[in-house]
């Protein structure tokens, strides 16, 4: 329902000389960067082909799954009470989003692989949007690579389309996420 008022009706844009239109993720950071989930790391540059690190991709997935903020302890010992990444980190701990690498470290400047954003991923969909069939057979022809832990999740996202393989129609597992993939990963889960 609609009711009498004021609306104001706000544009906001924001691009970055290092992913210009035409790239491959410049669609995908457009909407992101707009609706203020994706932040380069200046006003002006986002360095798409940069690693996300773990403290990166757990604030993407907070700020665009848009997950309550935890009032619980962090519970790591690498996460500081004034580290830019406290709030999601302690979102995403508090809801079983993300784990510690081990002894109570999260590993915040660690780079996350494609196998792991893949499992993230689906996490934060099966936890905000719906339980996501897994596919059938094979998904990439690098299956073989990846591991056993994140096997299920790696099919469930290509089932529904929020990751896709490399060349080859290969995943490249163990390989390292960039930013510009978490983008386009992140915008083919909220609006594909």
């Amino acid at each position: 329902m609609v009711g009498s008022g004021t609306y104001v009706v706000l544009e906001y844009s924001k691009s970055y000389a290092d992913v210009p239109p035409g790239n491959w993720a410049y669609e995908a950071l457009q909407v992101l960067a707009a609706k203020h989930v994706a932040e380069g790391v200046t006003s002006d540059t986002f360095t798409p082909n940069e690693p996300v690190t773990r403290a990166e991709f757990t604030a993407l997935l907070f700020r665009a799954f848009e997950f309550a903020p935890s009032k619980e302890a962090v519970g790591f010992l690498d996460v500081a009470s004034d580290a830019w990444y406290k709030e999601p980190v302690g979102a995403a701990s508090s809801i079983g989003l993300i784990q510690g690498v081990e002894q109570g470290r999260f590993a915040p400047n660690e780079p996350v692989t494609r196998e792991q954003m893949a499992v993230l991923l689906v996490r934060a969909w099966e936890r905000k949007v719906a339980l996501i069939e897994p596919g059938k057979g094979n998904p990439f022809k690098d299956s073989v690579n990846i591991a056993n832990w994140a096997a299920d999740a790696v099919s469930k996202a290509r089932s529904a389309g929020l990751i896709s393989g490399k060349d080859g129609d290969r995943f490249d597992p163990k390989s390292v996420a960039t930013r510009a993939e978490s983008v386009q990963a992140i915008f083919n889960a909220l609006f594909k």
